[in-house]
């Protein structure tokens, strides 16, 4: 079983009472509840900035704890807002974890479903980007977001010592040095070992393993329901979500990895999905070869590539599922866009790309490809 929902979701959605359901705008209304979570959250996260990797594993910074109690109180008795949503999302995370991150989407995808004409921040001379723009930040655009690197130092096993996804991509990291005073002093540095790692799930109940998964598997499907309402609603100006959804897919198949032993000691569905993700995925602590696949990568493919059509079929295949995960995102179209220009002749592909004439005909000279007959011969 999941988790129990972590907070009344339904609670923070119902209207507020007064001139609009929304709220008030806290910004212009020097809400104190408002600044109090704000430094609360400036706060914590230079805080986390100060510690070391290893230091950040200890217990829930008080300021997070702040803008736990006091968020809640701002979304159901003065404004609906995606920015107080967003900090309240990244305390979540780090009080709850993967559940709490559940939850925090869920709540995120209710705003926008029932408040999207008048919620805040309203749109300035930046149009809808402003509104979206603290869910944006959690994912992030040009570099991480503000919760990559959180959600992957949420613990994994719930061993004597606990370890997270960032210590689980070490350990691989690990595996994959074949030089043993290097690997050793990687060790010395504090660098955990794969062996270091199994102790700590054999020390985990596989009963936890089972909730962790479907915690995971819930929070990746309320982001892709909150993604589709974004996009539904913002359209091209919604939020980019790959690096939320590239870090909790990577949660969830590290513990169908690490855990596939303990996994099948509950039989069911689990044994099933740990045994997938053993079969796709390399051991990361191979003895030998020196070529350690990353754990977690999937290999989905009912037989090689035969042919180059059947090649531009799959790439037409991944460029569908692009268009039903992420409707917003370039990433169908330039897909289908290669296919396109990939069953051109050079001939085709070049009048195409090279619109001037004259640079076309200097090319064809130049590079001793053959030309295409003028358009009056071509038939065109």
């Amino acid at each position: 079983m999941p988790t129990p929902q972590i907070f009344d979701i339904e609670e923070l959605l119902q209207p507020i009472e007064g001139d609009t359901e929304s709220g008030i705008d806290l910004r212009e209304n020097a809400s104190a509840d408002y600044y109090t979570v704000k430094d609360a959250r400036s706060a914590a996260r230079a805080a986390e900035r100060s510690m070391d990797v290893e230091d950040d594993a200890g217990g829930l910074l008080p300021e997070w704890r702040t803008i736990l109690e006091v968020s809640p109180r701002i979304l159901r008795t003065q404004a609906k807002d995606l920015e107080v949503t967003a900090w309240f999302i990244e305390a979540l995370l780090r009080a709850e974890g993967y559940a709490g991150l559940r939850d925090g989407f869920a709540l995120a995808r209710g705003l926008v479903e029932r408040f999207w004409d008048n919620l805040y921040p309203a749109p300035d001379e930046d149009g809808i980007a402003t509104r979206v723009g603290p869910l944006t930040g959690l994912n992030g655009e040009s570099a991480d977001g503000t919760l990559i690197q959180p959600v992957r130092k949420v613990p994994l096993t719930m061993g004597d010592i606990p370890y997270s996804l960032w210590q689980y991509e070490q350990a691989i990291e690990l595996a994959k040095i074949t030089d043993e005073a290097r690997r050793q002093a990687r060790i010395d540095n504090g660098a955990v070992t794969w062996d270091q790692f199994e102790q700590s799930v054999r020390e985990t109940p596989a009963s936890e393993f089972k909730t962790l998964l479907e915690d995971i598997q819930g929070a990746i499907d309320e982001f892709e329901a909150l993604g589709k309402v974004l996009y539904d609603k913002a359209g091209y100006d919604a939020p980019p979500a790959g690096n939320i959804r590239n870090v909790l897919t990577a949660a969830l198949d590290a513990v169908n990895y690490a855990a596939r032993d303990r996994l099948a000691t509950l039989g069911g569905d689990e044994t099933a999905a740990a045994e997938t993700a053993a079969a796709s995925t390399a051991d990361p602590v191979a003895a030998g070869g020196g070529a350690v696949a990353a754990a977690g990568a999937k290999v989905q493919a009912s037989g090689a590539v035969a042919t180059r059509e059947e090649a531009f079929k799959v790439l037409l295949q991944v460029a569908d599922f692009f268009r039903k995960t992420e409707p917003h995102s370039p990433i169908s179209y330039t897909l289908e866009e290669v296919v396109r220009r990939g069953r051109m002749s050079l001939q085709e592909l070049l009048m195409e790309l090279i619109t001037d004439e004259e640079t076309r005909r200097q090319f064809f000279i130049a590079s001793g490809a053959k030309a295409p007959p003028p358009a009056e011969q071509s038939g065109y």
